[in-house]
């Protein structure tokens, strides 16, 4: 019963992400375009582009950009949610869940707001060779989709289909073979 409705409720939640996403993506169309995001050449290094002042200086884009990703975030969360609902398990994976998705938002927003910082200062500290933004990404963002993978993968016979799923499929699938002989 309790994974029945919480399962309506991630239905909705999911549909209010989306329509949320379409709102974000209204907002940023017609909000005021920045000047020179094409790119521009950096003082220090030549072969290097950086946006333009004006990408940091427009804080309703960049906050819309935020959310929007934090809605993708949403999302992804929301997707796994649903699918692991099937199985009444959703007790043991959500501490891993959440867990995984709180320490996702923070790298996210670590990462942001360093790309923020840069833009607004025109420079940024180096973390092992990389500038802060791009360090945050080289270094932590892509670890935490990686983590879902996995888990995805390994737990796919639990989640996704089980051995008795697959046993029926191939029922149906043979009697469905043996109708059109």
């Amino acid at each position: 019963m309790i994974l029945q409705i919480l399962g309506m409720t991630l239905f909705k939640l999911f549909f209010g992400l989306l329509i949320g996403l379409l709102f974000l993506i209204a907002a940023l169309y017609f909000s005021l375009s920045p000047e020179a995001v094409t790119g521009l050449p950096h003082e220090s290094y030549t072969t290097m582009l950086h946006s333009g002042e004006s990408v940091a200086a427009a804080p309703l884009a960049k906050w819309l950009s935020f959310l929007f990703g934090l809605c993708i975030l949403g999302i992804f969360v929301i997707c796994i949610m649903i699918g692991y609902r099937k199985y009444e398990k959703l007790g043991k994976v959500k501490p891993w869940l959440f867990g995984g998705s709180i320490a996702y938002l923070l790298v996210f927003a670590g990462m942001v707001f360093s790309y923020w910082n840069y833009m607004s200062e025109g420079s940024a500290p180096y973390f092992l060779g990389f500038p802060a933004p791009t360090a945050w990404m080289l270094y932590a963002v892509w670890l935490f989709p990686l983590f879902f993978t996995f888990i995805y993968i390994f737990k796919f016979n639990d989640w996704v289909i089980t051995p008795e799923e697959r046993k029926r499929f191939e029922e149906i699938k043979k009697r469905s073979e043996r109708v059109r002989e």
